[in-house]
């Protein structure tokens, strides 16, 4: 702009003295802009590399949770595998359950009949066959004796299996319910994850 300034000469000679003051004020007011300018260029500079500094934490951060989102989701993936398997035995375990108390109610009736031919057998020997008193009847009922002894014998082995079967599959539903427990909390981890990625 000044350099397109034309200094009007004074009739004797020379520049006219106002046109030349107003010229210097001009150029020292484009220099006080220029200042400003440069002032607020070097104010959004410093603004510009704060951003580019909280844009890298920014890309640090999101890689550093994107990290940690992959490794949970593996996990998950391997956690929900480990609950299906989980989940396939204890459907066994209720089946096999449900087996043994069958087998255990058919044992009891089967005892329950043994035990009352037994008992109709004892009192026809000693009761009513005149043939078979002194040794022989006490041989017999030795042996009914011995047999009901085998027989409760057996029907306690096998309430105690079943006993047995039925601590089993509470300790294998115990696991289940904690798998389940810890899938829970990892969706939960998931969902404040997958929140702070939006």
């Amino acid at each position: 702009m000044g350099s397109e300034q034309v200094f009007k000469k004074s009739v004797l000679g020379g520049f006219k003295k106002e046109g030349v003051l107003n010229y210097v004020e001009q150029l020292q007011a484009e220099i006080i802009e220029l200042k400003k300018e440069i002032s607020n260029n070097s104010t959004c500079n410093s603004e510009v590399e704060t951003l580019k500094a909280e844009k890298e934490e920014i890309v640090a951060e999101t890689a550093a949770l994107t990290a940690r989102y992959d490794a949970l989701k593996a996990e998950n993936e391997a956690l929900s595998k480990r609950n299906e398997d989980l989940s396939q035995e204890l459907d066994d375990a209720k089946k096999l359950i449900d087996e043994y108390e069958d087998k255990q109610k058919l044992f009891e009736e089967k005892i329950s009949a043994i035990e009352s031919k037994f008992s109709l057998i004892e009192n026809g020997f000693v009761k009513g066959n005149s043939n078979y008193i002194g040794d022989s009847a006490s041989k017999i009922s030795d042996a009914v004796s011995a047999a009901k002894s085998d027989v409760s014998q057996a029907n306690e082995r096998i309430k105690s299996a079943c006993d047995n079967f039925e601590i089993s599959s509470s300790a294998l539903k115990s696991s289940v319910d904690n798998l389940l427990s810890v899938i829970s909390s990892l969706s939960e981890l998931f969902g404040s994850a997958e929140d702070k990625e939006e």
